[in-house]
Formats: C-alpha cells, sequence, structure tokens
C-alpha cells in the first residue's frame, strides 16, 4: 500500500515513463458542392464532334487491325492496330476528364498554412500507361512481317514522343500545387522555384481556355491553376477575388473558416464568368 500510495502522489515520474505526443497538424481533404443561382451555365466543354472523332478512331484502329488480322492470320496487323488505338485512346482519357469534371464543386485540403490545391494525376497517369502499351505493340518486332520498318520507326517514335509527354506532364502534375494562405498565393512547380503573390500584390485573377486560373504579374501570365484540379476555376476567382479585398477575414484561409463562408453564401462568385483567349484578362 505505501508504495502505491507513492506512486500515485509523484504524477512527474509517470508523465516520462508516458510521455503524450504532440498533436497531429490540422490537415484535412473537403469536397463540397456550391449550389449556384438557378439557370447558371455550365462551363463550355470539349465539343461532342472531337470526342465523337477520338472514339471514331479507336474503333477504326482496332477494326482495322482485326479484319487484317482475320485476312492473313497475322498477329503483328493486331499489335498494328491495337497501337493506333492506344495513341487515340490516351487523347480520348484526356478530353472526357474535362468533358465529365464537375461544375460548381470547390476540393481542396485545409492544412495549417491555408488552402491547398492538388492536380489530379490519375487521370494524366493512366493516359501515359495506355500511350506506352501503344509503344511496346508498335515496337515489336515480328511486325516486320506485316509492314515496312520504316513505317515501324515512324510510328514508334510517335508512340514514344506522345508517352513522354504524357508522362512529364502526369509527374509535373503530381508536383503541382497552390497554396491560398493569409499572406499570399504560393505557387509551387516542378523545376522551377516556388512563385508567390503577396495579396499587396495580387492583381484581379481571369480564366482562360480551358479551365485555368490566371494571374497578369509584370505582364506575364501565372498559372494558379491548371485545370486539372477538382475545384470550378469560377469558385477559385472568387475566392482569390474576395481575401485579395478583404484582408480583415485572410485568418479564415488558416483556420478553416472559409468552406463555412462558401456553403452559406457569404463569399460572392461571379457564374458568367467565361473563359478568356491567352493575354486578354477578363473585364
Amino acid at each position: 500500500m505505501g508504495y502505491h500510495r507513492q506512486f500515485r502522489h509523484t504524477p512527474d515520474h509517470h508523465r516520462q515513463r508516458h510521455p503524450r505526443k504532440p498533436p497531429l497538424p490540422m490537415t484535412q481533404k473537403i469536397k463540397t458542392t456550391i449550389k449556384p443561382p438557378p439557370g447558371t451555365k455550365k462551363l463550355p466543354k470539349i465539343p461532342a464532334k472531337k470526342l465523337i472523332s477520338a472514339i471514331a478512331l479507336v474503333t477504326a484502329s482496332l477494326t482495322f487491325g482485326f479484319l487484317e488480322y482475320q485476312k492473313s492470320d497475322n498477329l503483328s496487323f493486331l499489335r498494328i492496330g491495337g497501337s493506333m488505338a492506344c495513341t487515340f485512346l490516351s487523347m480520348l482519357i484526356v478530353g472526357l476528364f474535362f468533358q465529365f469534371k464537375k461544375n460548381f464543386q470547390f476540393e481542396f485540403c485545409q492544412t495549417p498554412s491555408g488552402l491547398q490545391f492538388q492536380n489530379r494525376v490519375e487521370v494524366f497517369s493512366l493516359s501515359a500507361t495506355v500511350s506506352l502499351v501503344g509503344t511496346l505493340l508498335i515496337l515489336n518486332p515480328e511486325n516486320i512481317n506485316a509492314i515496312s520498318f520504316l513505317w515501324i520507326i515512324t510510328m514508334g517514335f510517335v508512340n514514344i514522343v506522345l508517352s513522354l509527354f504524357i508522362t512529364v506532364s502526369a509527374i509535373a502534375g503530381a508536383y503541382f500545387y497552390t497554396l491560398i494562405s493569409d499572406c499570399g498565393i504560393r505557387i509551387h512547380a516542378l523545376f522551377r522555384s516556388d512563385k508567390i503573390i503577396l495579396w499587396d500584390a495580387c492583381p484581379e485573377p481571369y480564366i482562360i481556355h480551358p479551365q485555368v486560373v490566371v494571374l497578369l504579374v509584370d505582364d506575364k501570365e501565372v498559372y494558379v491553376s491548371t485545370a486539372a484540379e477538382g475545384t470550378d476555376p469560377r469558385i477559385m476567382v472568387a475566392l482569390i477575388n474576395y481575401y485579395r479585398t478583404h484582408p480583415e477575414h485572410r485568418h479564415e484561409l488558416t483556420t478553416g473558416e472559409t468552406i463555412t463562408r462558401l456553403t452559406t453564401g457569404r463569399l460572392p462568385i461571379d457564374w458568367t464568368i467565361t473563359p478568356q483567349p491567352q493575354n486578354q484578362p477578363g473585364s
């Protein structure tokens, strides 16, 4: 009993044996949909005829490979048709992402430093994978039995360039993010130093085609978003405009109050904004 009472009366000794871990920083991924006024138009999409053309090219490539295989019983034609289909399909995947990107949606990660917007790279990774498959199919040495060596090299080169472009875009997109804090806007990109725009020097944002949010800084367009995020660019424009002109409320960016302001309609959003051509900021 004596030992038990002694241990109970020495809390310092107890804390030393069982130290408490510090709390984790506040990081929370949030996705919500903002209800716009009735009759609000959706953002322009990729023309349906372009998507239909891409689907037709994929189908035609596969059909060509299958029919030629039936005639010659040569698997090379299936590989060639599959390679051509993969080339068109990799581009179609990216087009479908923008076609079905949700309007009026707000997606971000709330961190202790502010609101962080990250690209969705899954679609571009899938596109790069499909393109790589097409490259492997066309570069199969056995294809020389079906088509000329020069044609194989030409198609292989096109597939390799496309695969590298999409792969680099996916990697760069994975590292690209925008952080909006109480101090300003920080833009992080691969192979470049962070671009920091303080609120006092922040111009009015605008949208260029297809759905890219841009700031004109020192006569140069600075991309705040790449259109690969899950956020409607009109909401991001409203967000920047509000905290650019309301310094007394910028602390909300680090406390999580921004989402409350958005969902309760206390952050004005201009739903009539449409994408502008490059180097022509919206009024």
